[in-house]
């Protein structure tokens, strides 16, 4: 009973349609955080799935130390998001039914750690 419950709401909520728009919305802004920040790299996914690694250096893609994607992971926390890390390669993976406006919201907050990254030099580390 509760798998039907399960497939009728996700049917009901049209949460796969909304996963492939929100999810495609959430692309978009981690896409231009790539474009922003140098230490972005490769940014990919699908749906509400989308991982980023994060690199010292594109050109040879040498991936961000260990004690710098971990000072990303408290700063993003500190303001409220949780990212899954698996340092230095980010998973965003938000819940079926997260909105637009939320999505921006947690790309909003991940710019401002990027920022805050680049500002103290930890992607040099």
């Amino acid at each position: 009973m509760a798998a039907l419950t399960t497939v009728q709401t996700i049917l009901d909520e049209d949460l796969v349609g909304n996963s492939a728009r929100v999810g495609a919305v959430l692309l978009r802004e981690m896409q231009r955080l790539q474009e922003k920040y140098e230490f972005v790299g490769d940014v990919r996914g699908k749906g509400l799935l989308i991982g980023m690694d994060l690199v010292k250096d594109r050109e040879t893609k040498q991936l961000l130390s260990g004690p710098a994607s971990e000072e990303i992971f408290h700063l993003a926390l500190e303001r409220g998001l949780l990212l899954m890390g698996y340092f230095p390669r980010v998973r965003i993976n938000p819940p079926l039914v997260i909105t637009e406006a939320e999505a921006r919201e947690g790309a909003a907050i991940l710019d401002d750690v990027f920022g805050e990254v680049e500002r103290r030099g930890l992607h040099r580390q």
